[in-house]
C-alpha cells in the first residue's frame, strides 16, 4: 500500500480528483450495486457541505445532519412555511399552541382564562361594590360639579381637576392655515401669507362665482404705486361692447324679423343664396362668391310662331351685362305685319291701282278662259268685233277681229 505522506503536499483545485467508493442506495433512480471504486472532483465535494469560499448555508449543513444538541440562536426573524413538531414528533392541531414542558414542547389546547377574583379598592370620588352572591361590581363616583359650565359648547371642552373641579384647559393662541391663507412657521413670531398657489389660492377659495356687474369692485395692482388697490369694473379699459344690429336691403321697421341683434358672445353667419357662395378665410374675413352660370342658347326649339296680318313681333336687337355676368340692357325691334291688302285696279286715267292679294279663283274657272280684270275679279273676256280702226290718217279697214 502507498505511504500517503510520502507524497508531496499540493494546494488542490476543484477540478483535482479524489478516490472513493460509491455505496449501495437502493431509493436512487438507477442503483449502483458492488461498491465500485470511482473518482471524485474537489468541487463536488465542496458543493455537499460548503460554497466555493469555505461558508456553509443551513441547506447545507441540513445536508449531512438536521440533528443537534447545541443551542441555536437566532437574531432576526423566522419564517415558517411548513410545520413545527414538538419535541414527541406531532405537527399540532389548529388552534393549539406550542407550550414548554421544561424539558421539551407540546402542542396543547389553550384553555381561556379570566379574572377569577376582584379586591375593590375605593378612590376620593370613586365607589367600587361587588356582589357577594354573583361577583357583580358596582362603579359609583361621586364627582362634584363645582365649575362645570351650562353651557354645552363650553363644557365638551372642560375637564375634572383633581380637587374634584371642573376647569378649561389652557393651551395658549393656536394658529392654523385657512382657505387663501398661509402660516409660515419658519418665521418668529408665525407669519400669515396670502396664498395665490394651487386649487387653494385667494381667489379660487372665494364665495360663489357671480355675473359681474360695472358696479362691481374688484381688486388691482396699480403699476403706477406698486399697490395692490380696489377698482370698479365699470372703470376697467375694455370694450363695452353689447350688440350690434344686423340688417339687410329689405329692412322694415315694422317688421321685427327684419331687423336682428347680434349679442355679445353671438356668432352671425353669412349664408349664400342662389349662384351665391360664401367661404370664411383664416384672416377674419368672408368672401362671396358668385357660382358658375352657364347659358345655353338653343335655335329653333321653341313653339313655331304663325303670325296673321296685323300682328306685332318684337325681336332682339341687341343684348348687353355687367362685369359680373348679369344682364341689364336688351334692346328690341318691332316688326307690324301689314294688314291684308286687296288687289284693286286704277279707278280712271288719274288713279294708280292699289297692290295687293289677288283673290282666289273660284271653281267654275277650272275650265280655263278666265282672267283677271282690272276691278280685281276674274272673268271670261267677251268675243268682241273689231269694225273700224281709226288712225291719224282716218279709217284704214273694218272686219271681224
Amino acid at each position: 500500500m502507498a505511504i500517503i505522506y510520502s507524497y508531496p503536499l499540493y494546494a488542490p483545485k476543484p477540478e483535482d480528483l479524489l478516490i472513493g467508493t460509491v455505496t449501495l442506495d437502493e431509493n436512487a433512480a438507477v442503483p449502483i450495486y458492488d461498491n465500485p471504486t470511482v473518482s471524485f472532483t474537489v468541487q463536488s465535494l465542496l458543493s455537499m457541505i460548503a460554497t466555493s469560499t469555505g461558508a456553509q448555508n443551513l441547506q447545507q449543513v441540513t445536508n449531512i445532519g438536521a440533528i443537534t444538541t447545541n443551542t441555536v440562536t437566532f437574531s432576526s426573524d423566522i419564517k415558517v412555511t411548513g410545520r413545527i413538531y414538538d419535541s414527541g414528533g406531532g405537527a399540532g392541531a389548529t388552534g393549539e399552541i406550542l407550550s414548554s414542558l421544561g424539558t421539551g414542547t407540546a402542542w396543547i389546547t389553550n384553555t381561556p382564562g379570566g379574572v377569577t377574583s376582584v379586591t375593590p379598592s375605593n378612590s376620593t370620588f370613586i365607589t367600587i361594590t361587588q356582589n357577594a352572591t354573583s361577583g357583580a361590581i358596582t362603579t359609583t363616583s361621586v364627582l362634584s360639579a363645582t365649575g362645570l359650565s351650562a353651557t354645552p359648547a363650553v363644557r365638551e371642552t372642560q375637564y375634572l381637576r383633581g380637587d374634584n373641579t371642573w376647569a378649561t384647559v389652557s393651551t395658549g393662541t393656536t394658529y392654523q392655515p385657512g382657505a387663501g391663507l398661509t402660516l409660515d412657521t419658519t418665521t418668529s413670531p408665525d407669519t400669515f401669507k396670502v396664498d395665490y398657489l394651487g386649487t387653494d389660492n385667494v381667489v379660487l377659495s372665494a364665495g360663489t362665482a357671480v355675473t359681474p356687474d360695472g358696479a362691481d369692485t374688484i381688486i388691482i395692482n396699480d403699476a403706477t404705486t406698486g399697490n395692490v388697490v380696489q377698482a370698479l369694473i365699470s372703470g376697467l379699459p375694455f370694450d363695452a361692447y353689447d350688440k350690434w344690429i344686423l340688417r339687410g336691403d329689405n329692412y322694415d321697421a315694422t317688421v321685427a324679423a327684419t331687423s336682428q341683434d347680434v349679442d355679445s358672445g353671438e356668432v352671425m353667419d353669412v349664408a349664400g343664396g342662389t349662384i351665391i357662395d360664401t367661404v370664411v378665410g383664416d384672416t377674419r374675413k368672408v368672401t362671396i362668391n358668385h357660382g358658375d352660370l352657364t347659358v345655353t342658347q338653343t335655335d329653333n326649339t321653341g313653339t313655331p310662331l304663325t303670325p296673321a296680318f296685323g300682328d306685332n313681333i318684337d325681336l332682339v336687337a341687341s343684348a348687353s351685362g355687367t362685369t359680373q355676368g348679369h344682364m341689364n340692357t336688351v334692346v328690341t325691334n318691332r316688326i307690324t305685319i301689314p294688314s291684308n291688302p286687296v288687289f284693286i285696279g286704277p279707278a280712271d286715267a288719274t288713279t294708280d291701282g292699289i297692290i295687293g292679294i289677288v283673290p282666289a279663283p273660284a271653281q267654275a274657272t277650272f275650265d280655263g278662259g278666265y282672267f283677271l280684270r282690272q276691278d280685281a275679279t276674274w272673268s271670261v273676256p267677251p268675243d268682241t268685233k273689231l269694225t273700224t280702226i281709226t288712225t291719224n290718217s282716218g279709217t284704214v279697214s273694218t272686219g271681224v277681229l
